[in-house]
């Protein structure tokens, strides 16, 4: 997911850095599946939805001080950023 980073640079003005961002996404479940209660049988299907873990971006790419300056707002800014990949990546592909 390409992800247009805000900071202030050493002048003091707003500056940007583009950023690929990557994860591992999973595929979960809400649901328990099958069960038994009290002897009544049944399924619980649940709602599927993703999650996705190890953040990264091809450090390659980007200076020593431009991996620090995302580093950081990847620390500060976690959530949002994984909601933004989950979200990305739940677009289906046409």
């Amino acid at each position: 997911m390409l992800y247009e980073l805000e900071y202030i640079n050493k002048d003091g003005e707003y500056d940007y850095i583009d950023v690929d961002f990557d994860a591992n996404f999973y595929r979960e479940s809400t649901g328990i599946g099958s069960y038994e209660y009290w002897g009544f049988k049944g399924y619980d299907k649940g709602e599927d939805y993703y999650s996705c873990d190890d953040v990264r971006w091809d450090r390659s790419l980007y200076t020593d001080e431009q991996n620090a300056i995302i580093e950081k707002h990847l620390e500060e800014n976690y959530e949002k950023i994984e909601d933004l990949l989950i979200e990305d990546h739940s677009k289906p592909d046409f």
